[in-house]
């Protein structure tokens, strides 16, 4: 078994995972793309989960339950348009495949229940490119 497929069973429970956990994965995950992959190809998921953010924490502000629940569809949509978003980009890069494994149950994960999930794939996200560029990951 690789090291994406197991780290991929793991990410299906993303919202109970230890951060220590968390951090540790990003690790072995940023040092396995720093060879194969440029930054500006992990980078454009973090921006997407960015512009995600927006509308995540705009939840707290919204007054109604009507428009707190529109918010949430809207999240839970934008969300899930990003496994086609990742598997178009590892069809045109082969080397995106490994991350893709990863990547793609945290965000089911992050789909189901964005309250519990998704700041830690955003902190998943920003730890692999912290850890990529770290072991030498190039732009």
């Amino acid at each position: 078994m690789s090291w994406a497929q197991e780290y991929a069973r793991e990410m299906e429970n993303l919202a109970q995972m230890d951060p220590e956990r968390l951090v540790d994965i990003s690790k072995v995950i940023g040092e396995q793309t720093a060879r194969i992959l440029k930054m500006n190809q992990i980078r454009r998921f973090l921006d997407a989960l960015r512009k995600i953010e927006q509308d995540f924490h705009q939840l707290t502000v919204l007054k109604s339950p009507d428009e707190a629940s529109q918010q949430k569809a809207k999240i839970k949509q934008s969300l899930a348009m990003l496994r086609p978003k990742l598997a178009y980009a590892a069809g045109r890069e082969r080397n995106i495949r490994d991350l893709m494994v990863v990547l793609e149950p945290a965000i089911q994960a992050a789909t189901r229940s964005p309250e519990t999930s998704f700041e830690k794939l955003l902190r998943l996200m920003e730890s692999i490119i912290a850890y990529h560029r770290f072991f030498g990951g190039t732009n």
